[in-house]
């Protein structure tokens, strides 16, 4: 009963209820043409993700630095084959996650000014298939909710959402507070235009993350 009243009471602090500022003929011939396509539609994707982080890019700054004169410098980093995400998958299921993806990209964000640290990484992991992308996403889902290994999936603020072969994955650090986390995840959704019906969705330091179907 403590539980469930705990989730109910969660629920109102969820990233959905943090507002956003105010300011994505014959048979071989079929087949060549349905691989041709899936390589436009692919190709579509990349250059709409890019177009996007842009876009996001610039919601960070506005989030994190309406009271600063700084902006933030973006790193982009296709994954390596054997390398991790993070560090703190390294003993769990997700450790391989990135030999199970066709690419996994990491854009990091890091102020320009003051102490250098990354701050945020958004990561676009892509998957040969809608229902690979599913199965991968329940894998993390398990994970997070795990009380053995590292609280959460990495200590630090995590939002996770599924999108038909992707998985997108936004990370802060602790000194990001989660108010101002959720806001940015408010306008990665409207930016990406996600309308997904579940996420994942962790706190810094929390043991246990939420899992939610909005």
């Amino acid at each position: 009963m403590n539980r469930f009243l705990f989730l109910v009471l969660w629920g109102f602090y969820s990233c959905s209820n943090i507002p956003k500022d105010e300011v994505f003929s014959d048979l071989s011939q079929v087949s060549e043409n349905i691989e041709s396509k899936n390589k436009r539609q692919s190709k579509n994707n990349e250059t709409d993700d890019s177009y996007n982080i842009v876009k996001f890019k610039t919601k960070i700054d506005y989030v994190l630095n309406k009271s600063k004169n700084s902006e933030f410098s973006q790193i982009l980093d296709t994954l390596p084959r054997g390398g991790l995400v993070f560090v703190e998958l390294k003993n769990t299921p997700l450790k391989n996650v990135i030999n199970e993806s066709v690419t996994t990209i990491k854009y990091s964000f890091r102020e320009n000014q003051g102490i250098s640290a990354i701050k945020l990484h958004l990561v676009i992991i892509a998957f040969n298939s809608e229902q690979k992308a599913e199965n991968i996403f329940r894998t993390f889902e398990k994970v997070s909710i795990e009380k053995n290994g590292v609280p959460g999936l990495t200590y630090s603020n995590d939002y996770l959402v599924k999108v038909k072969n992707k998985i997108y994955w936004i990370n802060s650090a602790c000194t990001i507070s989660y108010f101002n986390h959720c806001k940015i995840v408010n306008e990665f959704k409207d930016i990406f235009h996600i309308s997904a019906p579940k996420s994942i969705q962790c706190e810094c330091g929390q043991v246990i993350c939420e899992l939610y179907s909005d």
